[in-house]
This record gives structure tokens, sequence and C-alpha cells, in this order.
């Protein structure tokens, strides 16, 4: 199974700036996911399983909106260049709210550390 499946239907996606990190909302609007995806290289050239290199794949890092359920309206990741390397994504609700996460850097720039910051 490719680690970039979501066991629930998706309905918002986003990129960062540089195409490294897809965030995924569920229908729900309960979870938001980060998910790294490997470049088609590592993959074996995009199609197939992905072999050993999708099996290294980090899971997606999770994140809890809220326990009712929301449509996701929007999600968005910070710019680049903020201090620290920092990565932040932000996500709008059919509640009228906003959530600001912090991606853990440890866990997308493949370093030990850390897997969830907030």
């Amino acid at each position: 199974m490719s680690p970039m499946i979501c066991p629930t239907p998706q309905t918002i996606m986003a990129w960062n700036h540089d195409g490294t990190l897809l965030a995924t909302a569920s229908a729900k609007g309960t979870v938001i996911r980060v998910h790294r995806p490997l470049p088609a290289t590592a993959t074996g050239g995009g199609g197939g399983s992905g072999g050993a290199a999708a099996a290294a794949a980090p899971r997606p890092q999770s994140f809890r909106r809220g326990a009712a359920s929301a449509a996701v309206q929007s999600l968005a990741f910070s710019p680049a260049g903020l201090p620290g390397g920092v990565q932040l994504l932000c996500a709008s609700s059919s509640r009228g709210t906003v959530h600001v996460y912090r991606v853990a850097v440890s866990w997308w720039a493949g370093t030990q550390g850390s897997s969830w910051l907030r």
C-alpha cells in the first residue's frame, strides 16, 4: 500500500512553496495531514507501487482541527524564508475558525528528532 493513500476521502489540498509538502484535509474536517511525497525518481519513475523507496517514505504528519465536523475551506503554507526555517500551515473552516499549525522541520527535512511540534 502506498504511504500517500488516505483512509478517508480528502476534500482540499495545498502544496508548499517548493512542492515538497502536500497538505490534505479529511471530508469530515477533523484531521489535517501533511505528506512528504517522494520525487518520481525515488519511486521508480512514477507508476507502480514504488517498491522499497515508497516503503521508506515518512508517515504523514497529522493535526487535529477539532472534534466537530466542519468543511475545511482553505489550506495554505507559509512562504519560504521564515526565521529558523519554520514551516507553518494555516487552515480555515466553515465554523469560522482559523488554525495555525507548525510543521515539524525535523520531520520533513528527513533528520532525526521530534516528529510532532505544535
